[in-house]
């Protein structure tokens, strides 16, 4: 079985099955419109959207722990 999503992996975890990971070259990135966003036209809105920390967070919560942050 591939590509199943990370809840998916927790849950078949749970149930005591084997899950394998590998690591696969995929970079996700985020852009914002200026132009619609009026708020992303100042840098320090850039700079927090942009935060390591950010970044961490999203792997914590959305990706169940997997994923890396390259910054």
């Amino acid at each position: 079985m591939a590509g199943i999503s990370p809840h998916e992996a927790l849950a078949l975890k749970a149930l005591g099955d084997r899950v394998e990971s590998a690591s696969l070259p995929r970079i996700f990135a985020v852009f914002f419109n200026q132009n619609k966003a009026h708020a992303f036209i100042y840098p320090e809105v850039r700079d927090a959207s942009s935060a390591r920390s950010t970044a961490n967070r999203i792997i914590s919560e959305v990706l169940s722990g997997y994923g890396v942050c390259d910054q």
